[in-house]
C-alpha cells in the first residue's frame, strides 16, 4: 500500500476517492492534514475554507475556536469572517457585549455590538413617557438621574437614523399657566440639547412645551401632579 506523503491515506484513495494530492499531506494547505479532515473535522480536504466564511479551516479550529463546517458558528446572522475582520465581534457568541441583543440586530439598527449600554431602545409604536427624566425644582436643569433614560432615547435615535421625533414637555397645574408653558418649553429644550450634544442631527428633533395641557393624572394629589410633570418622546414620521 503506497502512501507517498505519509498522511495515513493510500495514494490510490487520495486520487480516486478523495481527489486529494498524494504528494502533500495537507492538500488544501489549510493547516489540517487530509486524514484529519476526512475522519475527524469532517471538513473538505481540497477546500481550505470548507464553509466559505473567509477563514481557513485550520484557523477556525486552532485560532478562532469556531466551527469550520458552519458559515455562522454562533447563528447570529453574521459570517464568522465578517465578525472577526469587519465587526470585531465574537463569532462564537451571538451577543458579544452581553447586553441581551443579537450582534446582527445591533449592526442593522446602528447600535454598537461591543457596548452593552446601547442595547436597550424604546418602543416607538406610541408616545413614550420618559420615566426618570427629571429636573431641579422649578428649573429646566436635568438631574443626574435622568442620564439612564436619556441614553435609551439616544440609543433609539441611533437605531432608527431616519426617524424624526418630538420632545414634549408638560407640567402640573400649580402656578400661572403662562409660567408653566414657558417652563415646559425650557425642559423640552433641555432634553433636545442633551441629545444634540450627543451627536443627533438637530433637524431630527422638535421640542415643544405644553404646560399643564393633557394631564394624565389628578392634579389634586401630590402623586398626580408628579405624574403630570413629565417629558414625552414621540415619533413624528
Amino acid at each position: 500500500m503506497v502512501d507517498t506523503d505519509k498522511d495515513g491515506i493510500t495514494d490510490g484513495d487520495e486520487v480516486l476517492k478523495y481527489e486529494t494530492d498524494p504528494l502533500r499531506e495537507d492538500s488544501d494547505i489549510d493547516g489540517i492534514k487530509d486524514k484529519v479532515e476526512i475522519e475527524e473535522t469532517k471538513t473538505n480536504p481540497i477546500k481550505s475554507d470548507t464553509d466559505s466564511d473567509g477563514l481557513k479551516d485550520g484557523e477556525e479550529i486552532e485560532k478562532y475556536k469556531t466551527d469550520p463546517t458552519k458559515h455562522d458558528t454562533d447563528g447570529d446572522g453574521i459570517s464568522d469572517g465578517d465578525e472577526i475582520f469587519k465587526y470585531n465581534t465574537n463569532p462564537s457568541k451571538a451577543d458579544t457585549d452581553g447586553g441581551e441583543v443579537n450582534d446582527k440586530i445591533e449592526i442593522d439598527r446602528g447600535t454598537n455590538p461591543l457596548n452593552p449600554e446601547d442595547d436597550i431602545i424604546l418602543d416607538i409604536a406610541s408616545p413614550v413617557i420618559l420615566e426618570g427624566v427629571t429636573f431641579a425644582s422649578g428649573s429646566a436643569e436635568l438631574t443626574p438621574e435622568s442620564e439612564k433614560m436619556l441614553q435609551r432615547v439616544l440609543n433609539t435615535l441611533n437605531a432608527y437614523p431616519n426617524m424624526n421625533v418630538e420632545i414634549r414637555g408638560y407640567t402640573d397645574n400649580v402656578g400661572r399657566a403662562s409660567s408653566n408653558l414657558k417652563l415646559s418649553q425650557r425642559r423640552a429644550d433641555s432634553v433636545r440639547f442633551w441629545l444634540i450634544n450627543k451627536g443627533v442631527n438637530p433637524q431630527r428633533i422638535a421640542a415643544n412645551g405644553y404646560g399643564a395641557q393633557n394631564p394624565i393624572a389628578d392634579n389634586n394629589t401630590n402623586e398626580g401632579r408628579r405624574l403630570n410633570r413629565r417629558i414625552e418622546f414621540a415619533k413624528t414620521n
